[in-house]
């Protein structure tokens, strides 16, 4: 047939089509092979567990489902979130007066009570008037809050007396005003933001009472020895993040004493007028401050420790402690005058022949703004003693007042006057520049019973303002 390959032809053209085919590279390896199968075989065995999981989430689906409409409430209960810790209820007035009672032995007379914030009270921070406590000799609070800072003052017209702040602890404590007033309108007020969930009663004994007495839980406050006035007592707990401040008026140039039965170990910090002082908790303790130069002393109380003290703020003079006081120095330009304050350093001589000599720091003290004396620019400025003094001779320094109220400093400061035989009507210096300024003034001077002394007194002159 004509349409029939030849086989020679045929074997030809097999021939030359695997000569060719030899010729060309080949490119599949036995590794891409095996990858290939393993790759189709992958996805085979992943189908079936995608499956499974989106059986899963109906099955779960399901499950919530049915308990839903088993027990809605159960299951809405059991979703929602746990409410937050309710904050710990406050100690009763029961409880208070209790405290009270079981604190002191002096028999007292409840004149206030309250607790607060008061119903509807806007926010920040508000003054609550607890009552009239009238006139007193002590008054005792017994106080409890939470949630933050609280404030107790004792209040004559505007004028504050003792004064009690602290963050609010996890027990009731115990605080006494040993100020006494005889202000027959004084009264108890509690300062405190509105977060503060408060409650306190107070108690005053009458003029006549002796002091109140701490109930031998801890041993006896010890005594000084001598006259003193109480300003203040804290008795109850103090821990860790306590920070308790007292403060009250102070006559000018009164020593600080602070006595206190303290149990519980670890320490306790007294910063008096910004001096820092720690001592051991132990059985009893006496730490004396140094006279600052305003008229209030502010003491605050803390420890690293839980411990539970009875702590008593006192203050007395010279005068008080049996020692020799110091002549009032003064200052005046004509038509001001101011009283200094005694510093450290100086001494005297007495009529016998002894002497005493006191270096002590710091030389410079820090003076209210109150008791500064105005002097005009280029002006003079006078020191005085009183009658029955004659001042010999005086020295006068000074330094920027901001520098005694930043810290206690013992510069030199600058010379501003010396000369000496002043005589009994007055000692006259110039005054500083223009400026507010510390003058430290070391008198000298002679009594007629032949008493010699040479003293610093420190003074607030603003010249030109």
């Amino acid at each position: 047939m004509a349409d029939e390959l030849d086989p020679r032809l045929e074997a030809r053209l097999r021939e030359a089509l695997r000569a060719e085919a030899d010729a060309l590279p080949f490119t599949v390896s036995e590794q891409d092979l095996f990858r290939e199968r393993d790759r189709r075989r992958h996805r085979r065995l992943a189908l079936p567990a995608s499956l499974l999981a989106a059986a899963a989430v109906v099955t779960l689906l399901v499950v919530v489902g049915a308990m839903l409409r088993a027990a809605p409430d159960e299951v809405a209960a059991s979703l929602a979130p746990s409410p937050s810790a309710s904050p710990r209820p406050l100690a009763t007035y029961d409880d208070l007066a209790r405290i009270l009672d079981e604190s002191l032995v002096v028999p007292w007379t409840v004149v206030a009570q309250g607790e607060g914030p008061a119903a509807g009270a806007g926010g920040g921070k508000i003054t609550t008037v607890l009552g009239t406590v009238g006139v007193h000799h002590f008054i005792d609070f017994a106080l409890d809050c939470t949630g933050g800072d609280i404030e107790i003052r004792v209040m004559s017209g505007d004028t504050a007396g003792f004064g009690y702040k602290s963050a609010c602890g996890p027990n009731p404590i115990m605080i006494t005003d040993g100020m006494g007033s005889a202000d027959p309108d004084s009264r108890v007020e509690v300062v405190a933001t509105t977060d503060v969930r408060w409650r306190v009663i107070v108690e005053a004994s009458a003029p006549a009472s002796g002091e109140p007495t701490v109930a031998p839980s801890l041993p006896p406050v010890p005594a000084l020895g001598f006259d003193s006035t109480l300003r203040g007592k804290l008795a109850g707990p103090a821990g860790p993040g306590d920070v308790i401040t007292l403060d009250a008026p102070v006559a000018p140039g009164s020593t600080i004493a602070i006595a206190f039965a303290c149990a519980g170990g670890g320490m306790v910090h007294l910063t008096v007028d910004g001096v820092a002082e720690e001592a051991a908790c132990v059985a009893s303790n006496i730490m004396e401050f140094a006279p600052g130069g305003g008229d209030r002393s502010v003491v605050t109380i803390s420890a690293n420790q839980d411990v539970l003290l009875d702590l008593e703020f006192r203050s007395y003079t010279p005068a008080q402690k049996g020692e020799f006081t110091p002549p009032v120095a003064t200052l005046s330009n004509g038509s001001g005058t101011t009283t200094g304050v005694k510093a450290c350093g100086g001494g005297l001589t007495l009529p016998g022949g002894q002497g005493q000599w006191d270096d002590c720091s710091p030389r410079w003290l820090a003076i209210p703004e109150a008791r500064a004396l105005h002097v005009p620019i280029n002006g003079t400025i006078v020191a005085t003693l009183p009658d029955g003094w004659t001042i010999t001779d005086v020295t006068a320094t000074y330094v920027p007042n901001a520098d005694t109220l930043q810290s206690p400093t013992d510069a030199d400061g600058t010379l501003l006057g010396w000369s000496a035989g002043g005589g009994p009507t007055g000692f006259t210096i110039p005054a500083p520049p223009s400026g507010d300024w510390a003058v430290r003034a070391v008198i000298s001077g002679t009594a007629g019973d032949g008493t010699v002394i040479s003293f610093p007194y420190i003074f607030r002159v603003a010249v030109g303002r």
